[in-house]
């Protein structure tokens, strides 16, 4: 497909109603690696895809408009401008039906990384803390979709913010369960917990690779003891595995669990186990 037939494409893409059919853009299959990691935050999806990218040899690639406090739809111009080449992309993303459809459109594979609920929660609240703690002049600058940061909040106590994770957060987490639990299947995604993947990071990681194509055995032994950034490696954090679940009082986890009674998915529920 030309540059002027995507750009008409993209033309028509925002004056109609967009297709849930997987046909619009009319892609040749994938050559390289194009895989988006799709997670629960705090999950060790930054660092996973930069394990990825770096050990496969392709780019880190933003698919949303923007992170921060934005939802994390796939955005069709990032998606454009992708088409030609292999790359990880780290979203907190949910598996609404036109992201799927974009997915398939564009032939991106899904790795759906997610952590138990207990853990994830304490993670959660020591992240608002360090975000709370950032200088910005711009009001939503850090932060995520289904939380609103606000000044006041710097002075509040460690419950308080694991109490306000509860009432946000879960519901988010849930909607992004349930809705991976719809359509992981359909994408043949790989489906990845985050303490299966700090226990046998470099056999995982091939597991990841040999999921969706063939080629040689890659070494992600080296890379994930490395640090990118400002993130640490999963083998160097302090965020061990069952640590959140032992912060949490009685009532807490009570509440966490109640949020999991609505739903009768096994794979949806196994996210009440802090060990897998």
């Amino acid at each position: 497909m030309s540059n002027t037939q995507r750009l008409e494409n993209l033309l028509h893409y925002t004056r109609s109603e967009a297709s849930l059919s997987a046909s619009r853009w009319q892609l040749s299959p994938a050559k390289k690696p194009r895989i988006a990691v799709c997670a629960t935050p705090k999950s060790g999806s930054t660092w996973a895809a930069n394990v990825l990218s770096k050990g496969l040899g392709v780019r880190a690639r933003r698919l949303c408009y923007t992170y921060s406090s934005n939802e994390h739809e796939l955005y069709v111009p990032a998606l454009l401008d992708t088409v030609d080449i292999g790359f990880v992309s780290q979203l907190h993303m949910r598996a609404t039906p036109h992201n799927v459809t974009l997915m398939q459109d564009f032939n991106i594979a899904a790795v759906v990384l997610t952590r138990n609920i207990f853990d994830a929660v304490a993670s959660f609240a020591r992240d608002l803390r360090v975000k709370l703690n950032m200088d910005s002049a711009n009001p939503g600058q850090y932060g995520y979709s289904f939380v609103w940061l606000t000044e006041d909040m710097t002075a509040w106590s460690e419950e308080q913010l694991i109490d306000y994770s509860i009432d946000y957060y879960v519901p988010w987490y849930m909607n992004f369960l349930r809705s991976w639990d719809a359509y992981r299947l359909i994408l043949k995604a790989f489906t990845l917990r985050y303490e299966v993947l700090k226990k046998a990071p470099n056999q995982q990681f091939q597991s990841i690779y040999t999921h969706f194509y063939r080629g040689p055995v890659v070494d992600f032994a080296a890379l994930s003891k490395q640090r990118f950034g400002d993130n640490a490696a999963m083998s160097q954090t302090a965020s061990e595995i069952g640590a959140g679940y032992a912060q949490l009082d009685a009532g807490r986890k009570a509440r966490l669990s109640n949020a999991f009674r609505p739903s009768d998915s096994e794979w949806v529920r196994s996210h009440l186990e802090v060990r897998v």
